[in-house]
């Protein structure tokens, strides 16, 4: 990926005042230099690519979101927004412009906010809020001496079900619940940080929610396409699954994870045989 910019307040400024042209010049001398290799601007916390360029920038290929989180004070501007909340914006743009979450909080900083299940949850905020992909953070941005044990945090570790859950299904077919007429209850407070995240399948073949805390979450499945939905509870620190049963009377429906945590449903078009989403130890 390339960085045409790295964005502050002060470069921020100057972007839109006498400085902006050059910066222009300076991405599409990179484009036309390298014009098979992915280019994107990296604007401050808060903010994406595109609320700075305009979506159709020739050498723009894809938009980079970068937020933290609802209360979070280190960041220069104290409102940051969560990550589905950023997401959910970029996705409704107009022109649509790809675009991927390239920074949030680190796994092992800031106290209780670099938690395991903190990275979990900007991972599936942005997959399930329409992004196609995630960056990881870390104390190793610092090279620090353990940093072959930082490799190991739980919260890295546990992103492989990640890519093994969304590998095991269609997910570039998957758009954001934005409208809330899949996930019809149980989502929790929109704006605060342990809000759940659906998507469904653009042909209706499969859903998937992501629970940052237990609770029931009721769907409308209605929305499935097929005469049978297969459920099953995805386990993101573990990769393992369990089945929650298949469902002929198409109804909205309550769903509640077996356990207390962080669970993903997936809700499956019995028809479409997709397999459990199990991942590999």
């Amino acid at each position: 990926m390339t960085g045409v910019f790295d964005d502050t307040p002060q470069q921020r400024r100057i972007a839109h005042t006498d400085a902006r042209e050059e910066i222009r010049q300076l991405g599409l001398g990179l484009k036309d230099s390298a014009p098979h290799q992915l280019s994107t601007y990296r604007a401050a916390s808060s903010h994406s690519s595109t609320d700075v360029w305009p979506a159709d920038e020739r050498w723009l290929d894809v938009a980079m979101v970068y937020t933290y989180f609802r209360g979070f004070d280190k960041a220069w501007n104290k409102n940051q927004p969560d990550v589905y909340e950023v997401s959910h914006a970029e996705f409704a743009k107009i022109p649509v412009r790809p675009f991927f979450l390239g920074e949030s909080t680190y796994e092992g900083e800031h106290g209780e906010w670099g938690s395991v299940v903190q990275a979990r949850k900007q991972a599936y905020w942005c997959l399930l809020g329409g992004g196609f992909g995630h960056t990881y953070g870390s104390p190793n941005w610092n090279f620090p001496a353990n940093w072959r044990a930082v490799l190991e945090q739980p919260g890295a570790v546990s992103l492989k079900h990640l890519r093994t859950l969304f590998e095991s299904r269609p997910r570039w077919k998957l758009l954001p619940d934005l409208r809330n007429v899949v996930a019809i209850d149980g989502r929790g407070t929109f704006a605060a940080n342990d809000y759940a995240v659906t998507a469904l399948a653009d042909d209706g073949s499969f859903a998937i929610a992501y629970l940052p805390t237990r609770r029931a979450l009721t769907v409308d499945l209605t929305k499935l396409s097929g005469e049978t939905v297969n459920a099953w509870w995805f386990n993101p620190r573990t990769g393992e699954t369990a089945c929650d049963g298949a469902f002929r009377e198409k109804k909205p429906r309550g769903f509640e994870p077996p356990a207390e945590g962080d669970w993903v449903l997936v809700l499956d078009d019995a028809s479409k045989n997709h397999p459990a989403p199990a991942s590999i130890p």
